[in-house]
């Protein structure tokens, strides 16, 4: 399942100012982990906001592949085919 969905919001938009009236809000979802994901981040600058998102989406998704026990690059999937022959440590 692909859920994305990247939304900006100015103060202007908010019932409250964010901080000095001049931020904005960026929402950066994504699906990972069998779970949603949602990333509230507040700043100045949309590029930086978005370049961030993008960034803490990627640590995500690399951990995802690091702990899954469907893949087999994952030490979690390494333990669990070796563990079939042998104790695991």
């Amino acid at each position: 399942m692909v859920w994305k969905r990247r939304v900006f919001m100015t103060s202007d938009a908010m019932d409250k100012p964010l901080l000095n009236g001049t931020e904005c809000l960026y929402i950066h979802q994504f699906y990972a982990m069998a779970s949603p994901f949602s990333l509230h981040l507040v700043g100045t600058k949309k590029k930086y906001l978005r370049q961030v998102g993008r960034q803490m989406e990627e640590i995500v998704r690399q951990k995802e592949q690091l702990l899954s026990k469907y893949s087999p690059a994952s030490e979690l999937w390494r333990i669990n085919r070796e563990a079939t022959k042998r104790p695991v440590q």
